[in-house]
């Protein structure tokens, strides 16, 4: 982690997390905006078991029936996840990580199911992970 300091008012701080963070001089309250252009987010795509990463956001699925496994929910809220999968006759796994389950599917299971061709999308709430569709 590195802190840049400039007009002796505001910190950019890069922790080891890969978030970038824009605080005041006592690092003690959030405050600025950064813009950028075109932003990149980060693609995998898949054919065996994978446990995602914070760099990931769409994970592409093909050729084999596996799970994917999704990192802890806890202290990063507003992580997302499109995962697709784009073979008919497999069924993708995903699945969470010290019993979290997805808070807002019947039942709150710790793993839900892809079926063939389609996508799903889930974000982390703090503590479990949603479905957002």
């Amino acid at each position: 982690s590195a802190d840049i300091f400039w007009n002796g008012r505001s910190v950019l701080a890069s922790p080891s997390d890969g978030v970038v963070n824009v605080t005041n001089a006592a690092k003690t309250a959030k405050s600025g905006i950064i813009a950028t252009g075109a932003l990149r987010t980060g693609y995998v795509a898949k054919t065996a078991n994978y446990t995602a990463t914070a760099f990931d956001e769409t994970i592409s699925c093909s050729t084999n029936a596996f799970t994917v496994t999704l990192p802890t929910a806890v202290g990063c809220a507003g992580q997302k996840y499109n995962i697709t999968n784009s073979t008919a006759a497999n069924t993708i796994g995903i699945s969470t990580t010290s019993s979290q389950t997805f808070a807002n599917v019947v039942a709150t299971p710790t793993s839900i199911n892809l079926v063939g061709l389609g996508a799903v999308t889930v974000v982390s709430d703090g503590a479990n992970w949603l479905q957002l569709h």
